[in-house]
């Protein structure tokens, strides 16, 4: 599974720089554009502050067709990357995880909202 998300976000990630690098030069009109740095330095600055973040919210829409039907989920996520902190909740499913660092064993709490908990 990390696998796969590790492969679908790489391009979308080089699509998003190049996006960038075209767009903030159109706007540019001062700009030399023989500079061949330009590229590379906003490259560089975008790389850097995404380096800097610290925390991420995010929700998340998922579609997906299995035996020929869509389903369908929404979930929020909160993460913190030091220390290593991930909140995850469902509240179509009403599943809830929470991963702390160095907590719990390093195991995930689960909160699954139906009975009996196994």
């Amino acid at each position: 599974m990390y696998l796969k998300a590790r492969l679908y976000r790489a391009p979308l990630f080089f699509g998003l720089i190049l996006f960038t690098c075209f767009f903030s030069a159109s706007f540019n009109v001062e700009r030399n554009y023989t500079d061949k740095n330009f590229c590379f330095n906003t490259i560089r600055e975008m790389t850097d502050s995404i380096a800097k973040i610290k925390t991420l919210r995010c929700h998340i829409k998922a579609m997906e067709r299995v035996n020929d039907k869509f389903s369908s989920a929404e979930s929020d996520i909160k993460f913190e990357a030091a220390p290593r902190k991930l909140y995850f909740k469902n509240s179509i499913k009403k599943i809830e995880i929470l991963y702390l660092d160095g907590q719990h064993k390093n195991n995930a709490l689960v909160k699954p909202h139906v009975f009996p908990y196994t």
